[in-house]
């Protein structure tokens, strides 16, 4: 849903995908404490199809994280910016 929304006029956009070494708990439990220390309000965490979604948003900003299933002792995560959200947007990703 990041995505679309920077087709549908967010000014900025950015995504990298990870693999780290670490425990996926330890990954989910890091962003939730890390990103509301850092003014990020928590907009939702869900379960999907692979993994855990966790969005959090600031302003007209908003940041996904989706953290994979545990691959032996590395975790896949994929990070998504967007920038320039309208309030609508903004409220259709809490839920």
């Amino acid at each position: 849903p990041l995505r679309v929304m920077r087709w549908q006029g967010a000014s900025r956009a950015e995504c990298a995908q990870l693999e780290i070494f670490a425990d996926r708990a330890f990954v989910i439990e890091w962003y939730q404490l890390q990103a509301p220390a850092a003014q990020w309000m928590p907009a939702r965490q869900e379960a999907i199809p692979g993994g855990t979604r966790l969005i959090f948003t600031r302003n007209d900003r908003a940041f996904q994280v989706i953290v994979g299933e545990q691959r032996g002792s590395s975790v896949p995560f994929q990070l998504v910016y967007l920038e320039g959200l309208s309030d609508r947007q903004l409220a259709d990703l809490g839920g």
